[in-house]
């Protein structure tokens, strides 16, 4: 629990890459911490320009992985995959 608080309170500096990988490494162990997640979808929201082809799949797997649900992060993430569907292939 100490490490969520943690990182709750510095999500807001991580990198595109690291949010991805956090959110990867949550589903994986299929934690579902409430605060941490809204962090997380808050924070990639945000930050999402900056998110390459790659860190926007992993981002909605594990989504997908633990039945996540963030529309609006959904509908951003959809939104900008759109926008560089040429950078996808």
């Amino acid at each position: 629990q100490a490490i969520v608080s943690s990182s709750v309170a510095i999500i807001n500096e991580f990198h595109s890459r690291c949010i991805a990988n956090l959110a990867w490494a949550v589903s994986k162990v299929a934690f579902h911490d409430v605060p941490l997640l809204a962090a997380l979808a808050a924070s990639a929201r945000t930050r999402l320009e900056e998110f390459s082809p790659q860190e926007m799949w992993n981002t909605v797997w594990a989504m997908a992985a633990i039945c996540w649900k963030d529309p609006p992060l959904l509908e951003s993430i959809a939104a900008r995959a759109k926008s560089m569907i040429s950078e996808f292939a």
